[in-house]
């Protein structure tokens, strides 16, 4: 007779049946290595023409050679290397020594110099163009009138020439006399004259020369 194994030696075999991947019905168990997933490395790529190979440059601004400069833009170095600043007015800066040249060198008698502009507002001068008789019926006491016999020199002379149709030269403002500039009309002898002054308004710079290393 052959002994049968009891409830509890049953229930045993099954447990080790299970430790050892077997399942109950007796087929064995395996895990599919595909299905652990496995840490891929992602390398990363660098456009090599977006590295610097260094800091940034600054380009070197442009140098003038005085020798190669008008007589007029020498002039104008001479007199800023001699003094603090000179004042220059945009008109009269025709040459290549221009307010756009601020930053720029000039090489100026073997010395090296940084051209410094600084902007200084502007500046009017006046001129009496013209002066013309005209009735006193149409006279704006408002505009000023003043008469003749207490002009200044300078005023009268410069009335006497408007009358006989010559322009006056234009004048800074502290040399134009107030009298011509301040009133609408001169009058002498009963008659009324009406000014036409002319007004030139210039851009003014002030250009210093800095010296630095060559």
């Amino acid at each position: 007779m052959v002994p049968r194994a009891g409830p509890l030696c049953l229930a045993l075999a099954l447990v080790l049946a299970g430790c050892a991947g077997v399942a109950p019905g007796g087929e064995q168990t395996t895990t599919d290595p595909t299905e652990t997933a496995t840490p891929t490395a992602t390398t990363a790529t660098v456009d090599a023409s977006t590295v610097a190979d260094g800091p940034a440059t600054t380009a070197m601004p442009p140098t003038l050679e005085s020798a190669a400069l008008s007589a007029v833009d020498r002039e104008l170095l001479g007199r800023a290397v001699g003094n603090d600043s000179v004042r220059v007015t945009r008109t009269n800066a025709t040459g290549r020594v221009t307010p756009e040249t601020d930053g720029w060198r000039v090489r100026y008698r073997g010395t090296l110099y940084r051209l410094s502009w600084q902007y200084g507002g502007l500046y009017g001068e006046y001129r009496l163009h013209d002066a013309t008789e005209v009735n006193a019926s149409t006279v704006d006491p408002s505009t000023g009138v003043v008469a003749y016999a207490n002009l200044t020199p300078d005023a009268r002379r410069l009335f006497d020439a408007a009358l006989a149709g010559n322009e006056s030269e234009l004048s800074a403002p502290g040399a134009f006399p107030d009298q011509l500039r301040d009133n609408g009309y001169v009058t002498r002898g009963g008659d009324y004259y009406a000014l036409e002054v002319a007004v030139a308004d210039h851009v003014v710079y002030r250009l210093s020369l800095v010296e630095v290393e060559s």
